[in-house]
């Protein structure tokens, strides 16, 4: 894990953007055409220099994400592609936001971070204790979900190396669902 700073945000002609993203210890793994995780949110490489790179977002994306509210200077997490023959060391992130929550408690509990999120309703049913949430492209452990409330514990590894650290009460972050639980949901359905 990566992070970046939004250089520059130019809106398109009839919808969309393009965003400028400086990162010039990442843009060596980077090609044109390469998919991106920036914040949680899968997007294509369009422009490259070996300062950062450029990446349209759709309309769409705009809608469900909080991409629409990214400004320059804003700090994003960044997380390649795998490559072929790379270690999975963890769960898996596709970059698909499922939806947004919003930081309602933050809470230091010795060297954890505990971080309680107000969740969409209809994503509720995705979330299980000990299963895994992508919030901001950080794929994390479940601490517990209560209603509509996950909490999720954050290390101080992970506050070092993500936006993580700058987050507070308020604030939304793009979230991500376990993709394994919504192809067993589609198969038991048609069962």
């Amino acid at each position: 894990m990566d992070q970046g700073r939004v250089d520059e945000v130019v809106e398109a002609t009839g919808g969309g953007k393009r965003i400028r993203i400086e990162s010039p210890t990442l843009v060596g793994r980077l090609q044109n055409g390469f998919s991106i995780n920036v914040s949680g949110v899968c997007l294509t490489v369009v422009d490259l220099d070996e300062r950062g790179f450029s990446v349209d977002v759709m309309p769409q994306t705009l809608k469900l994400s909080t991409v629409d509210d990214w400004q320059a200077g804003d700090v994003v997490n960044l997380e390649p592609s795998l490559r072929l023959g790379d270690e999975v060391g963890g769960h898996f992130v596709y970059g698909h936001v499922d939806g947004l929550a919003e930081i309602v408690e933050i809470d230091i509990q010795g060297n954890a971070t505990i971080v309680m999120l107000r969740l969409p309703a209809e994503l509720v049913k995705y979330i299980v204790p000990q299963g895994s949430v992508a919030l901001d492209g950080v794929a994390l452990t479940v601490v517990e979900v209560e209603d509509e409330i996950l909490a999720i514990s954050l290390t101080p590894e992970t506050m070092a190396r993500t936006t993580w650290s700058d987050s507070q009460v308020g604030d939304r972050v793009n979230v991500e669902v376990d993709m394994l639980i919504r192809y067993i949901e589609r198969l038991v359905a048609k069962l």
